[in-house]
């Protein structure tokens, strides 16, 4: 279990991973209020709590806002919690994350993500490079409370570029 209480900046690409071997349940990743970013251009995070063991559970993964207090935007966002069982990702801030130079900033959300406002994920700042993907396609995502709206921002302005894809799953 890990479980956050101040701002997380990453250095470098940071993978975590609560469930090795596909043996168990996965074990939660709880961020909490703490804010995740960057305090390097191009830094990616993976947090995995999925597993493929029969009847199992993935765990759970609380996220605040993903920004650039540290400085540097998140450039990829991967966070999976499927299992027979789905970890529930619960949103409890927008996600913005950033190209690095050609990389785009991607963001994948994969098991059952849920939200108690409205939130934005939003794959382009400065509008300097393509817009990133948002892949929802192995997600489920719905409400906790009327009126929460998602908005997918992949758009850019930059001449001869475009926005990302959006892949969606159910809703």
């Amino acid at each position: 279990r890990v479980t956050g209480g101040g701002d997380i900046v990453a250095a470098v690409t940071l993978t975590i991973d609560t469930e090795q071997g596909n043996d168990g349940n996965g074990g939660s990743v709880n961020l909490g209020t703490s804010s995740l970013s960057a305090s390097a251009v191009g830094v990616d995070v993976t947090i995995n709590t999925a597993t493929t063991l029969a009847a199992a559970t993935g765990g759970a993964v609380t996220l605040n806002t993903v920004g650039n207090a540290g400085g540097q935007y998140i450039n990829d966002l991967s966070v999976d919690s499927r299992a027979a069982t789905n970890g529930v990702i619960t949103l409890g801030g927008s996600i913005s994350t950033d190209a690095n130079v050609a990389d785009t900033g991607d963001v994948t959300l994969a098991g059952d993500v849920r939200m108690a406002a409205s939130r934005t994920i939003d794959t382009e700042q400065g509008n300097d490079a393509a817009g990133g993907s948002v892949t929802l396609t192995n997600a489920t995502v719905s409400a906790t409370a009327a009126g929460a709206d998602l908005t997918i921002n992949t758009a850019t302005t930059l001449a001869a570029s475009t926005g990302g894809a959006v892949s969606l799953g159910t809703f």
